[in-house]
């Protein structure tokens, strides 16, 4: 997810997830959750200095620039109805698998719950491909 300081006004768009955060917190912990945001919004916003203290939650701060171009490379070929505030699930092979809006909980439970289907399949995938039996000539 980026952060962007025009969202401010709206909570920057996350009221969702703090509030999993606060209740569901355990649900969490497993996944990797990295919020990218400018340098002045993590020294400055005493909410995004919160937020970088949960545990499981990684904030990277960065230039404007580079917040652009992760901005542009991962919705580049989006939905029309996401935003850069969305959380976005990438799998194992890089690629986008699903976009979910940080303003709701019904929206995080369902990124929660797709992460661990997305788990399961790729262990399944790499368990399957531990075990194949070679033919040897």
């Amino acid at each position: 997810m980026v952060m962007l300081k025009e969202y401010r006004d709206d909570s920057y768009r996350i009221a969702g997830l703090w509030e999993y955060i606060q209740y569901e917190k355990n649900k969490l912990k497993d996944i990797p959750v990295y919020i990218l945001g400018e340098r002045a919004l993590f020294e400055t916003d005493t909410n995004m200095k919160a937020l970088g203290r949960v545990e499981g939650v990684n904030v990277l701060a960065q230039s404007t620039d580079t917040l652009k171009q992760v901005s542009d490379a991962l919705f580049k070929h989006k939905p029309y109805y996401t935003f850069p505030s969305c959380l976005v699930l990438i799998d194992g092979n890089n690629h986008v698998r699903g976009y979910y809006d940080a303003r709701y909980v019904a929206e995080v439970k369902r990124l929660t719950e797709e992460y661990k289907h997305l788990r399961l399949r790729e262990e399944k995938n790499q368990m399957v491909k531990d075990n194949e039996i070679t033919n040897k000539h």
